[in-house]
């Protein structure tokens, strides 16, 4: 307590004038310049979105530019050491796979690294880019285009796990184009094409669910690699053969989207038809290596899910959120055939977010539905009586509903009406979107169109509001703990930057504030400050589904920050790691006298570190708010499952 004291006495001096910096305990992974591990060439501006795993790890894909104008491809990761010793060791960066390197089992060298989603040669999409599947042993799992395409036609792309072992990294191939004599449940003369461009995932015990595409086939099919030490490949479901639990269906979808939990538990999602009687549609399929149990399937609405008897359900065709707990989330359309029933209206109240939770009678929860009002933990923010106009569905090629957490937790963007007084002061008459997260029947507002945004403020400290919320970038954790990206705008102009929103908060915490915005100076590097064009992230993902997330279950958030120039030579790019414990500065997990050291520097160097209620002011209310947060705690916990009734 005594060195509590001392800092609130040297606080006691007075505040100083704001400047700019980030908002969030922070810490450089990479950036366009440093050297990359065991090579004598240098990170240029190009990398991914990075992915984190549970122990705060970090990984991510870059390139760089050679004499010949072709672009090499990398893969790096970097060890946090928080797993690795108690107290936790030295961080690490490491080189896992480069192009040229030898491609293990193939006979042949990588000629262009990937990633889950995208091609290698749009590795700097700069909206979306790639992601890397990455576990909580620090295993990395790849895509791969193979040298010597003309020499080895038909087998120059293949699947990859890189898996860390004694300091360094070891490939094994999981997967090469023209393989197919190791598939179990599959004709061995079956020649699978190559891994299909969509998402695939890497579990704990070093499973991998992905696509393939066969060339003798309409659809592809999905197979699961076996743990570590078994060649083999389970098939999962296969294109044009049985469609399982529909009488006489077969599998006729050209992308499967598929998602891998740490138990081994697969959800997949992919389109089924038959032929007497004529009909088709899509479906939910979830289980082991071994069976795959029907979920739900576009035709009459099943009772246990509450809506009219005479409706009919639809399947929307895209990746699913899935948990460790087995539970799915997924969105839906109900159609109406009998106009003198009209209970679900096409467009007015037909589109669904739901939870499917396994069990011996599996329930269906509703978390969201057009026409329904607006949730009722909203705050008084939300519109009264106000109902939901459109929610925000998911599209294929971002996987916007992949957000999952445990215990049902999820989130959604979404218009809703707005009929507030315009003389009260606040905002007029129209309907305005938002942002709202939580469990079935206790959604939360996040965020609002209009809503005053922690750390939006303008220079001149005036307060900046968030714009329009729509299917705005977000990963979520298992805490239910969420970032997301948003935009906002103030008297200095208009900015993008990402927000984290805590479902559980303790003591003096906001429940919502900024990690990093774009427009103001970031340090980039030690002492080093340059502003900000674009803080990015990982899209649409959950900690415990198999894909590359944001968000770590231990509390850190990772993400790419493009710093701005006159031009684009003269932009850089780095890599970034920030901790959600506000008051671990130092980012070591203890919080101790060098936190409060650290705490004193910002204060007196009006660093945003130190603006603890982030209004653009550095005052007492900072030094209560640290104080607070610092004795209080934070929980490093890196479970899948949190909250009472959760189940184990």
């Amino acid at each position: 307590m005594k060195s509590a004291l001392t800092l609130a006495l040297a606080l006691s001096a007075g505040a100083a004038t704001p400047a700019l910096a980030q908002f969030a305990p922070t810490n450089k992974i990479a950036l366009t310049g440093d050297a990359v591990p065991t090579t004598s060439v240098a990170f240029e501006k190009v990398f991914s979105r990075p992915s984190i795993n549970r122990c705060a790890d970090v990984a991510f894909v870059a390139q760089r530019e050679l004499p010949s104008f072709d672009l090499e491809s990398m893969i790096c990761a970097w060890e946090s050491g928080l797993c690795s010793t108690e107290p936790p060791g030295p961080s690490v960066l490491r080189l896992v796979a480069r192009d040229g390197m030898s491609a293990p089992g193939t006979g042949s060298t990588f000629l262009g690294l990937s990633n889950g989603s995208w091609g290698w040669w749009i590795v700097d999409a700069s909206d979306i880019g790639p992601h890397l599947p990455f576990n909580h042993a620090g295993s990395v799992a790849f895509r791969s285009q193979l040298d010597d395409w003309d020499s080895i036609a038909g087998n120059d792309d293949g699947l990859f796990r890189a898996d860390l072992s004694s300091g360094s990294y070891a490939t094994t191939k999981l997967f090469q184009a023209g393989d197919g004599s190791t598939v179990v449940g599959d004709d061995p003369s079956t020649v699978y094409d190559e891994p299909v461009l969509g998402p695939w995932a890497l579990n704990d015990s070093k499973r991998m669910l992905f696509p393939v595409d066969v060339s003798s086939l309409v659809a592809p099919s999905v197979l699961l690699s076996q743990p570590l030490g078994t060649p083999t490949l389970a098939q999962i479901l296969e294109g044009d053969y049985g469609a399982p639990g529909i009488s006489g269906g077969t599998i006729r979808d050209a992308i499967m989207h598929g998602a891998l939990n740490r138990n081994g538990d697969v959800a997949v999602v992919a389109g089924w038809e038959t032929t007497s009687p004529l009909d088709a549609g899509h479906a939910i399929w979830t289980g082991d290596a071994s069976a795959l149990s029907l979920v739900l399937v576009d035709g009459p609405t099943p009772s246990a899910m509450g809506i009219a008897a005479n409706s009919k359900v639809q399947v929307y065709p895209v990746a699913v959120g899935f948990n460790c707990q087995g539970q799915i989330r997924f969105e839906t359309l109900f159609t109406e055939p009998y106009a003198d029933d009209p209970d679900v209206v096409p467009g007015v109240n037909d589109h669904c977010i739901w939870i499917w939770t396994p069990g011996p009678t599996p329930t269906f929860s509703l978390v969201a539905r057009t026409g329904d009002p607006i949730p009722a933990n909203s705050g008084t923010l939300a519109v009264p009586g106000a109902s939901i106009l459109q929610i925000h569905i998911g599209f294929a090629n971002l996987n916007y509903n992949r957000v999952m957490g445990s215990c049902g937790r999820t989130a959604y963007t979404a218009v809703v009406e707005d009929e507030r007084d315009p003389s009260d002061g606040q905002m007029p008459d129209g309907d305005v979107s938002g942002l709202w997260a939580g469990q079935p029947g206790q959604m939360t507002l996040v965020a609002l169109e209009g809503m005053v945004a922690p750390g939006g403020h303008a220079a001149d400290g005036s307060p900046g509001t968030f714009k329009e919320f729509y299917g705005n970038l977000m990963s979520m954790n298992a805490k239910g703990q969420l970032i997301f990206e948003a935009d906002v705008v103030n008297a200095d102009g208009e900015f993008n930057g990402l927000w984290v929103w805590d479902p559980t908060p303790t003591g003096a915490a906001m429940p919502l504030y900024a990690i990093a915005r774009s427009g103001r100076s970031f340090e980039a590097d030690t002492a080093d400050y340059r502003v900000m064009d674009r803080p990015i992230i990982v899209p649409h993902a959950g900690s415990e589904d198999g894909h590359g997330c944001a968000i770590s279950n231990r509390g850190y958030v990772a993400y790419r920050g493009t710093f701005g120039g006159p031009d684009e030579s003269s932009t850089t790019r780095g890599i970034y790691r920030a901790s959600l414990c506000r008051a671990d500065l130092f980012m070591d997990e203890l919080l101790d006298q060098e936190d409060q050291s650290l705490f004193l520097t910002y204060y007196y160097g009006s660093d945003d570190r130190a603006d603890f209620d982030q209004n653009g002011q550095w005052d007492q209310e900072d030094l209560s708010m640290f104080l607070s947060l610092y004795f209080d705690g934070c929980d490093f916990n890196p479970d899948c499952v949190f909250g009472e009734g959760c189940g184990s």
